[in-house]
């Protein structure tokens, strides 16, 4: 994902598991997002990002995000530059 000049973003893992209970079927899945670059627009965009995905209903054609969470964040500072993790679980089930 290109953000700006001054930011880049990146799904850096993605992982997606069967998932079934007594009524549903659907997937797991576990993935990560990176930004890159000036600690002030990547705190921002972080926050956009994580309003946007936890906020905003998600349209999947043929599927349902039945839970979207974040489970953790991490990132590196050096001088003006941040590198940002953002960790997220989530569960489909067919629509």
């Amino acid at each position: 994902m290109a953000c700006t000049d001054a930011l880049h973003g990146a799904v850096e893992t993605y992982d997606a598991v069967p998932w079934a209970s007594a009524t549903f079927e659907g997937q797991r899945h576990a993935f990560t997002l990176r930004i890159d670059g000036d600690a002030e627009s990547v705190d921002r965009a972080a926050l956009r990002v994580c309003g946007t995905l936890l906020g905003e209903e998600i349209d999947l054609p043929g599927e349902l995000v039945a839970d979207l969470v974040i489970i953790g964040e991490d990132s590196l500072r050096h001088g003006a530059m941040q590198a940002r993790r953002l960790h997220f679980e989530a569960l489909t089930v067919r629509d």
